[in-house]
């Protein structure tokens, strides 16, 4: 049994024959990871077979990933520590006609955006994504400061984009209760510097597997008997280097 029908093999898209088509497509993308669908596929029958396989009702992306989530929570059941990394990356579908993409880092690109969790040991082995979440950004809002934003601080953190890091946070925190003989490390780039994640963080249970965390700083907070944030690490001693 090759990995990708282990990945795959509880994997239901209402048809078994989808369920092979998906083994297959795998198999080629991760033989040329950085090659086109038409490159790395064996022929024009394979190219067609996995353009159907992708247009296919039945075929979503929570279907796909569903079966690659519970073989990466076996995985990692089996380590220690395991670090899930959260961060975002751009889908560009620039001069694609589209329904339902928005503006990316310029307003003369679309796309949308993939906020993912990648779980890895701490010697960086892959141990498979654990959370993803896809959004775009609303065009009415493009190119205002996030401060100027019509009714940005009256909206709960659940209607912000920042919320995505809040709700894979939530997702680790379910996942822990899985695996509670391995403790799992969030990772943040400082865009994960708020409050609502930080109090998310705080709330946790005593009596529940805990999940740690490690953002980086992007407001000088105020600790409580303590000064500010970055004045307090200063005085700290250097744990690691990097």
């Amino acid at each position: 049994m090759s990995w990708a029908d282990s990945e795959f093999e509880d994997a239901w898209f209402g048809d078994d024959r989808l369920r092979q088509r998906a083994i297959r497509v795998c198999e080629r993308l991760a033989e040329h990871p950085s090659e086109s669908i038409p490159v790395a596929c064996c022929g024009r029958a394979e190219v067609e077979a996995a353009y159907r396989f992708f247009s296919n009702a039945k075929v979503t992306a929570a279907r796909v990933l569903a079966p690659h989530h519970d073989a990466s929570i076996r995985r990692l059941a089996a380590h220690p520590v395991v670090l899930c990394v959260q961060d975002t990356t751009e889908l560009d579908f620039t001069g694609k006609q589209t329904a339902g993409l928005g503006p990316l880092n310029y307003a003369a690109t679309n796309g949308l955006y993939l906020h993912v969790t990648t779980a890895l040991t701490p010697q960086r082995q892959a141990l498979g994504i654990v959370a993803q979440e896809f959004f775009v950004h609303d065009p009415a809002c493009f190119g205002q400061a996030r401060k100027r934003a019509i009714g940005y601080y009256a909206r709960s953190i659940e209607e912000k984009e920042s919320g995505r890091w809040l709700r894979a946070f939530e997702s680790l925190c379910e996942i822990a209760g899985l695996v509670p003989e391995t403790q799992l490390v969030c990772l943040c780039d400082c865009e994960a510097d708020i409050y609502e994640l930080l109090a998310k963080a705080a709330e946790q249970a005593p009596d529940q597997p805990r999940v740690e965390y490690v953002i980086r700083s992007q407001f000088d907070r105020t600790l409580v008997g303590e000064g500010s944030l970055r004045a307090f690490v200063q005085h700290q001693p250097v744990l690691g280097g990097g």
